[in-house]
């Protein structure tokens, strides 16, 4: 089959020139008073794709998707678009703070070309969509950052194009929103339209994206399969936490505690075949009668891959923990434990991510780039 691209960037550049002082526009352009936001980009996009664009605050995702779609020039190189093109790029750019979400529904229709005609057979399904009926008349100015980004991100949802540009839109939105906003991208897919998508989302990425660029200092340095390239992305964001954490003093985590129970002398140990966590529980006497201890296992994305309870009957002023689990359990990877523990009287106590740990079992799996809990007893069948 013949690639159809919709979207190429070639060497495209972008500088901004840092004033300084009242006269500034007096003042040369020279190197040191320019700021490089994009430096060389180059990247092709085919019909019917689902990009993800990640990297840090400042490294060029929104640069690169307002000179995409036009809002600004490129200092140098050039972008091919091939289709008619929609962005969300600022959240709240094109609205007016002090029209109402209707009239701003207008306001911004119009700006994308569509008809007035139009716009009025688009006015209920936008507004059933963004879930803000009860908020229509309310002027924009006082909507929180989630509702703003619901109702921008419904709006170009259903404007008809051939290529559509969000950046950060889901933003302070609930998991219901954003699994309707994720169907409703899958659904513009199947229908031949090109997405690109910006977050600092994993689950966003991986949930929507069938190629994920990684952009620093702006260039791509990662141009591929999404689960790698969040990988790269945590690698590269992990790097930033370890200089930080070097950088201060040393934090104890070895013990958490909260009013009346602690937990303390919480390890880790690798006997390899298995994981072993360890800790000891410190109770004030009396004071509970019950309760349950939580582990939680999270993968490198954050994301919860398995969990394990232990119910205690009686809860004693010191007891020791310890909880054994395969290797084999899980792929190779990073993970994050976090404890937590529901007590009678009622009382629930969460300590997020006590510890990490790597599996690395230097065996090379098919699908090691998938961090996760691996199906080892899975059945196959194939029939040809």
């Amino acid at each position: 089959m013949d690639r159809k691209i919709v979207i190429s960037a070639q060497n495209l550049k972008k500088h901004y020139f840092i004033s300084k002082g009242l006269f500034s526009f007096l003042q040369k352009r020279e190197k040191n008073n320019i700021i490089t936001v994009l430096n060389g980009i180059n990247l092709e996009i085919d019909k019917g794709e689902i990009l993800g664009i990640i990297g840090r605050n400042g490294s060029g995702k929104s640069t690169l998707l307002k000179v995409l779609s036009g809002v600004t020039s490129p200092s140098g190189g050039k972008a091919i678009i091939n289709g008619k093109i929609v962005s969300a790029i600022e959240v709240a750019g094109g609205f007016n703070p002090d029209l109402n979400a209707l009239e701003n529904i207008r306001l911004l229709g119009r700006i994308w070309g569509v008809s007035t005609k139009e716009i009025h057979k688009l006015e209920s399904d936008i507004i059933n969509f963004s879930r803000l009926k009860e908020f229509i008349y309310l002027p924009v100015k006082k909507f929180s950052t989630g509702m703003v980004g619901r109702l921008a991100a419904s709006i170009i949802i259903y404007i008809k194009a051939d290529i559509y540009l969000f950046d950060e839109v889901l933003n302070g939105s609930d998991q219901l929103f954003k699994r309707q906003l994720h169907n409703k991208i899958l659904n513009l897919q199947s229908n031949g339209s090109t997405i690109l998508f910006a977050t600092h989302n994993a689950t966003d990425v991986l949930a929507l994206c069938n190629r994920v660029i990684l952009i620093d200092s702006g260039k791509i340095i990662f141009n591929g399969n999404a689960f790698k390239g969040i990988i790269q992305y945590r690698k590269l964001i992990q790097a930033d936490l370890s200089k930080l954490i070097l950088s201060q003093p040393i934090v104890n985590i070895n013990n958490v505690k909260s009013n009346n129970i602690s937990f303390n002398h919480i390890k880790m140990i690798s006997t390899g075949e298995c994981h072993q966590l360890s800790l000891t529980l410190l109770a004030a006497p009396g004071f509970y009668s019950q309760g349950t201890v939580h582990i939680i296992i999270n993968n490198a994305f954050d994301i919860p891959v398995g969990h394990t309870s232990f119910f205690m009957e009686k809860i004693p002023e010191k007891c020791n923990l310890s909880c054994n689990f395969p290797l084999t359990l899980l792929t190779d990877g990073i993970y994050t434990i976090s404890l937590a523990a529901s007590l009678i009287p009622e009382k629930w106590m969460f300590f997020p991510r006590i510890l990490e740990f790597e599996i690395k079992t230097n065996i090379k799996q098919q699908n090691d780039f998938i961090p996760g809990i691996s199906l080892t007893q899975a059945k196959w069948n194939i029939s040809c």
